[in-house]
């Protein structure tokens, strides 16, 4: 899993202790990814 980085950190309205949550993205050179993080 991947740290995010504290300059992108978003809060969260209506999540609880243990929901996970998925980002994808795809940039713009045509690379994508996902990370996936649970609330702790």
């Amino acid at each position: 899993m991947n740290e995010i980085n504290s300059q992108r950190r978003k809060s969260l309205k209506g999540t609880k202790k243990g929901d996970k949550v998925v980002v994808s993205w795809l940039d713009n050179t045509g690379d994508k990814n996902s990370a996936e993080a649970a609330i702790g």
